[in-house]
């Protein structure tokens, strides 16, 4: 043992194994860094393409990728809209892809987008604005300045002459129209200087585009006076910022919104406003791209009649902020008036907290200007000025960075709706004009990818941990083994020494896996079949097969006679006592696994290991004959032979005294008369005692024999074989007897003190009459039963009217009934006696506590209506009375005299 633990010791296929894994860990190790830098790439690729990836509106940017990510911003910000109501009405808003029509909450501002005005009466055309108008709004304040005069005026396109300088491809002008300012850009080609020549079709563009949008305006007013819009998703409802109409020549005519709708001033500076907002880009020929108005051909109307088209959100060219356009494509035949007419919807939206909620690393803030800028400024200047103290620091460094780099240039800037800068190491910042005086400006910090050494090192320290712990726990199952092995094999040395025999068998197969010497001294090797070594017998057979499938746990101890290898080297049958135990772990040395079972044998010799037991057993089943035979001698046949020795010897009495009346009579008495009938009296009762006597001696032996039957029978099982039949004479006959046996009792007291029935029925007479027992037979001659039993249904009857009359209340009448259920064709039978008083039942009950025996009278007749199929015996017991009660079947006898 100690040298195979010595072999042991040198594991060098698991140190081969150390050294795998450590491969395997290197290599684990590259893959992992190889699949890093894979994911970093792909992960720089990924947000490239969520930034180009999703559709931007049609505006010209120079910052697409800005624009994209606010675009999947706004989407996103519709998770952190507590309201499910305004989240879904949001969601429809920003993610709304449906070209041809208008989300459910927006659908009826169509109709006043799309309805025709009436034709303009004669001369109700847009006039241009005066420069006197314009210079009077520029001293007023207006954002216009000195020399901004209409149309382009000085400087600015025809009678120019302004600050401003020229736009280079396009004329911008004002119109009034009842009391409405418009703002009007459209190429020079188009241009003319009176636009209240209609002659020009650009001209009566203007015509009909006028009145279209002060309708339209007045409509939608009505309209939202009517049916608000719902609150999303802030607390306010969407604004309407500006209505305009744009035509296939890139004419666009803007009537903007202005804050207070019922004052010149305020109109005014919204028409400047509009205008100043044009031309922020002016090398474009108009202000918006025809792609983006023109996704549908005039040309063919069921392609766009009764359609409106929805942008989404977008950063509005117009200074604004984000807005989304509804757009409506219009067309009169009778006036070739044809255009597309829009309406942009500013949205009430937290920014503040749509910027705490953009994902990191991206840290964003708002900030709030006093107005919009309407020269030239610097805007990173203006932004960290009016940042917020609580603002990020990364962010608030980046901006104070640019400032400075603004401030070192000296360089002001054109306003315009977004601006970007990179600050380096930092990364890089951009300000997007989200509404009027709101910016919401963003940083992009730059991110450096490092290698992940923490997780390498812990990497390398756990595969370190683990290897220490394998080696630990494989010296210790090493030790566990040598020390489970050393125990295994005390143990079969001491098995071996006890000459005990141990074998390991597959329930399965019933096949033996294992034998120790023992075992193979008795023949039982491995490859030996379990139920081959059992006995060639039934019932040995029957019980091993049930021992092997019976639910008694994982233990299992059973005798079985086995057929084994003897002394002499053949095969004998010994018994042997099985201890059998499911085997929970695999044990090597056994070949053992879950599936076995380990059996123990321990033979027994049954000449000297089984003697005491055997002495015990056979002991006790001579008593119990002994008991079966006394009761079945003492129920019925001791009583009904003291009747017979007590008739015999009343016969022998009368005998006697008629002989010596004959000679009295010869003596000289005979005389008498009375001695005569004194003798003739005597005379006839010994004969009638005399044939009672011959009768019931007859009965006695059909009795012992009876009871030699059931003594033979006791263990059988019905059906037996009939020997018998009884009919209703039979028992009227038996009735009869047992009553004047029990007459015959009850006068003569010495006969009932014989019988030991002094405190049953005939201990005294009943109150009316000298009837011992009640008979209500309802049995018809043609229905009779087989008995296996020639006599047995008297020993039952008498067994059951003895108990009756030995244990009813002296001077009561026991009562016997047979009636017929001819449905079931059976015949109830039924014995019933009054009990005793309360002292003599209580006694009783007390008696009948203490156990019955088990060849008592009770068990007899349970014994006997078992043997002979009779049913449903029963002993019940009331307050007064008790009642045994039992069924045959019965069958009826057919007309011998007609056919079957």
């Amino acid at each position: 043992m100690a040298r195979s633990y010595r072999l042991r010791s040198t594991p060098w296929l698991l140190y081969l194994g150390v050294l795998l894994v450590a491969a395997l860990a290197g290599v684990t190790f590259l893959s992992l860094r190889q699949e890093w830098r894979q994911r970093i790439g792909q992960s720089r690729g990924e947000t490239i393409f969520e930034l180009v990836q999703d559709t931007v509106p049609s505006r010209p940017t120079e910052t697409p990728g800005v624009s994209a990510w606010l675009h999947l911003e706004l989407k996103r910000y519709r998770q952190h809209i507590a309201d499910p109501a305004k989240a879904r009405l949001y969601g429809e808003i920003a993610d709304w892809h449906d070209e041809s029509s208008l989300p459910a909450f927006l659908a009826e501002l169509r109709a006043p987008l799309a309805t025709l005005p009436p034709r303009p009466a004669p001369g109700d055309t847009p006039r241009p604005l005066p420069e006197s108008a314009l210079i009077g709004a520029a001293a007023g304040g207006g954002p216009g300045g000195p020399g901004s005069g209409p149309g382009g005026g000085p400087g600015g396109g025809p009678g120019g002459g302004g600050t401003e300088p020229p736009l280079q491809f396009r004329v911008q002008r004002y119109l009034e129209l009842h009391g409405q300012w418009f703002a009007l850009t459209r190429r020079r080609a188009v241009d003319t200087a009176d636009v209240g020549d209609l002659s020009a079709p650009a001209n009566r563009f203007l015509l009909y585009a006028t009145h279209h949008l002060l309708a339209a305006g007045e409509a939608l007013r009505t309209a939202l006076a009517s049916h608000p819009l719902p609150a999303v998703p802030g607390g306010q409802a969407p604004r309407v910022v500006r209505l305009y109409a744009v035509a296939e020549d890139g004419t666009l005519l803007s009537a903007p919104m202005a804050a207070d709708p019922g004052s010149v001033e305020s109109r005014r500076e919204a028409a400047l406003g509009e205008g100043r907002e044009f031309r922020k880009l002016p090398e474009l020929p108009t202000f918006v791209p025809n792609e983006f108005v023109f996704r549908f051909d005039f040309g063919a109307p069921a392609a766009w009649r009764s359609r409106a088209y929805y942008s989404g959100l977008y950063l509005d060219l117009g200074g604004q902020g984000v807005v989304a356009t509804l757009l409506v494509p219009v067309r009169d035949p009778g006036t070739g008036y044809q255009a597309v007419v829009c309406a942009d919807l500013v949205f009430a939206i937290d920014w503040q907290d749509f910027a705490a909620h953009i994902e990191p690393p991206m840290a964003a803030e708002v900030v709030r200007l006093d107005a919009p800028a309407r020269e030239a400024w610097r805007p990173w200047t203006a932004m960290a000025a009016h940042g917020r103290a609580g603002a990020p620091a990364e962010l608030r460094a980046a901006v104070t960075a640019l400032a400075a780099a603004e401030g070192r240039a000296g360089r002001a800037v054109n306003p315009f709706y977004l601006y970007h800068g990179t600050v380096e190491g930092r990364g890089a910042v951009a300000a997007l004009q989200v509404a009027a005086t709101t910016w919401l400006v963003t940083l992009f910090p730059v991110t450096r990818s490092s290698f992940a050494l923490l997780p390498a090192a812990l990497l390398g320290l756990l595969v370190v941990l683990l290897l220490a712990s394998f080696e630990a726990s494989r010296r210790r199952t090493e030790r566990a083994q040598w020390k489970a092995e050393r125990e295994l094999a005390e143990k079969q040395n001491l098995l071996n020494t006890m000459q005990v025999p141990l074998m390991v068998v597959d329930p399965n197969t019933d096949e033996v896996v294992y034998g120790n010497l023992a075992a193979a001294g008795l023949g039982i090797a491995s490859g030996t079949r379990a139920r081959d070594l059992v006995a060639d017998e039934p019932r040995a057979r029957e019980h091993y097969a049930r021992m092997q499938v019976a639910d008694r746990g994982s233990r299992r101890a059973y005798g079985v006679p086995l057929r084994v290898r003897g002394e002499s080297g053949g095969l004998e049958t010994r018994y042997a006592i099985v201890r059998s135990v499911a085997v929970t772990a695999p044990i090597e040395a056994l070949r053992a696994d879950e599936r076995h079972r380990l059996a123990v044998l321990f033979l027994v010799e049954p000449e000297a290991d089984l003697a005491l037991w055997r002495a015990d057993l056979e002991g006790s089943t001579r008593v119990d004959e002994r008991r079966k035979l006394a009761g079945l001698l003492a129920h019925g046949v001791d009583s009904l032979a003291r009747v017979l020795a007590h008739c015999l010897e009343r016969s022998g009495s009368s005998g006697e005294r008629g002989a010596s009346g004959g000679r009295g009579a010869s003596g000289g008495r005979g005389e008498n008369g009375g001695n005569g009938e004194n003798e003739g009296s005597s005379e006839n009762g010994g004969n009638g005692d005399a044939g009672f006597a011959r009768w019931l001696a007859f009965y006695l032996e059909r009795r012992v024999l009876a009871t030699a039957w059931l003594l033979e029978h006791w263990d059988a099982e019905p059906p037996l074989p009939p020997d018998c039949s009884i009919e209703a004479a039979q028992a009227l006959a038996t009735v009869a007897s047992w009553r004047e046996i029990f007459a015959r009792v009850r006068d003569d007291a010495r006969l009932r003190s014989r019988l030991h029935w002094d405190n049953g029925v005939l201990a005294e007479r009943p109150p009316q009459g000298s009837e011992v027992l009640r008979a209500a037979i309802d049995w018809p001659d043609d229905y009779w039963f087989a008995a296996p039993l020639r006599g047995g249904f008297g020993f039952f009857l008498g067994e059951v009217l003895i108990n009756a009359v030995r244990h009813g209340r002296p001077g009561s009448v026991p009562s016997f009934a047979v009636t017929l259920d001819p449905v079931r064709r059976e015949l109830l039978f039924a014995v019933v006696n009054e009990l005793p008083h309360a002292a003599a039942a209580a006694a009783a009950g007390a008696a009948a506590a203490r156990g019955i025996e088990a060849y008592g009278g009770r068990r007899i007749l349970e014994r006997l209506a078992h043997l002979c199929d009779w049913r449903d015996l029963r002993f019940t017991r009331d307050e007064s009375t008790f009642r045994v009660s039992w069924r045959v079947p019965v069958s009826q006898r057919g007309d011998p005299r007609g056919a079957d």
